[in-house]
């Protein structure tokens, strides 16, 4: 069985969740089939051809520095270049996977051109559609894109969703609210527990003078809603710390953190880190807060709780779906007051309250691994291209 994985990142040198996420999804196949050949078309970097296993190769064609307007325009006025890269460096498919909707031209014209039967799975890694949708609930301002471009992603969307073998969504609610098909999916991420409980812990020291650390990591995006974490009025003691870096986010958001970082005495930003380092920076942080606006997972809040770091979180998308007020604190509203206020509730747990939280939050995590998404994916594989083969 030959798959071929299309998304804007590349899993092996991943700079966001989708990537880190679609990198489980194949590790897990390639271990459970020997007989599985996967080829993955990075749309975002240009690394060309890289060999990771005999079952396993990344083609990058890709040309993305940030994630403002520009970034939504490149994506579609790459896609020709990346097509013609396609036939001339990839091998036909049995199934192509695309991971969202900034895959969808290029894997739509590949699996034309190569004809014949070809299946086709659709992830809705990130919906454009429903990302701008929440940023209008929130009153905040989408990336300034001419609206002819927006309603053609909208169109491309709502179309691969209904037109792919099948469809796959992170959560009940995307699936609930971009209509998804009967036979469509809900295959959440996962986490390893076991993996993540054994990394010896390394004591890390976090930049800032402040008794409490509070840590943010992921892309700063307005999706994210890091803007309003930044407006938030941090109580006396606290440092803010941000883990994250320029590559895969908003320009503009990016550069007024480093501003206000240069002026704040309780406002850090460090390069965002990878492997057993960031649970370890995970660790040290005497909390982890996630106010995202959008999130079709959040595997950020699922990281947290792995480490016993207590979480306060949005609740956001896909965050209700294993998030609940046992294991986190809910930060109740999107806007820099209501951040704060869940800072305060924090800041005046005892601690008892907080050991409980992370004893609920590591059964959160038992029922999250990433065995049973990978097991579901190798089947859906199956089924579709009729292969008995056993896992």
């Amino acid at each position: 069985m030959k798959i071929l994985f299309i998304l804007c990142d590349n899993p092996f040198r991943a700079s966001c969740g989708m990537g880190s996420s679609v990198k489980e999804i194949i590790d897990g196949l390639a271990k459970a089939d020997e007989s599985i050949r996967i080829q993955v078309l990075d749309l975002r970097s240009n690394d060309g051809h890289q060999t990771i296993t005999d079952q396993i190769e990344v083609f990058s064609c890709g040309y993305r520095d940030g994630l403002g307007s520009d970034f939504i325009v490149q994506t579609l006025m790459n896609a020709p270049i990346q097509i013609i890269y396609g036939i001339k460096n990839l091998r036909r498919p049995d199934v192509i996977h695309l991971q969202d909707w900034t895959s969808i031209a290029v894997g739509n014209a590949l699996a034309s051109y190569w004809g014949g039967d070809i299946k086709s799975v659709y992830t809705t890694q990130l919906s454009y559609t429903l990302l701008l949708e929440d940023l209008a609930k929130e009153s905040m301002a989408a990336p300034p894109v001419d609206q002819a471009i927006v309603a053609e992603i909208e169109r491309l969307e709502r179309e691969s969703i209904q037109s792919s073998d099948r469809a796959i969504f992170l959560n009940r609610s995307d699936q609930t609210r971009l209509n998804g098909p009967h036979d469509s999916q809900v295959i959440p991420h996962g986490i390893h527990l076991g993996d993540v409980l054994s990394i010896p812990f390394e004591e890390k020291k976090l930049p800032g003078d402040h008794p409490v650390k509070l840590l943010y990591f992921g892309r700063i995006d307005t999706m994210k809603n890091v803007g309003r974490l930044l407006d938030a009025r941090l109580p006396s003691g606290v440092d803010l710390i941000v883990m994250g870096g320029e590559a895969g986010s908003n320009p503009e958001l990016y550069q007024r953190l480093e501003d206000l970082a240069r002026d704040r005495d309780h406002l850090h930003r460090i390069p965002f880190t990878a492997g057993d380092d960031k649970f370890h920076i995970i660790r040290a942080a005497d909390a982890v807060i996630f106010p995202s606006i959008h999130e079709p997972f959040g595997l950020v809040g699922l990281e947290a709780l792995a480490c016993g770091t207590p979480l306060i979180a949005s609740f956001a998308g896909g965050m209700s779906g294993y998030l609940d007020e046992a294991c986190a604190i809910r930060i109740d509203g999107l806007g820099a007051e209501a951040i704060e206020n869940a800072i305060h509730r924090f800041m005046t747990m005892s601690d008892s309250a907080k050991e409980a939280m992370v004893r609920n939050g590591l059964n959160v995590c038992k029922r999250f691994s990433w065995k049973d998404p990978v097991e579901r994916h190798h089947r859906l594989y199956r089924d579709l291209t009729h292969d008995g083969k056993p896992a």
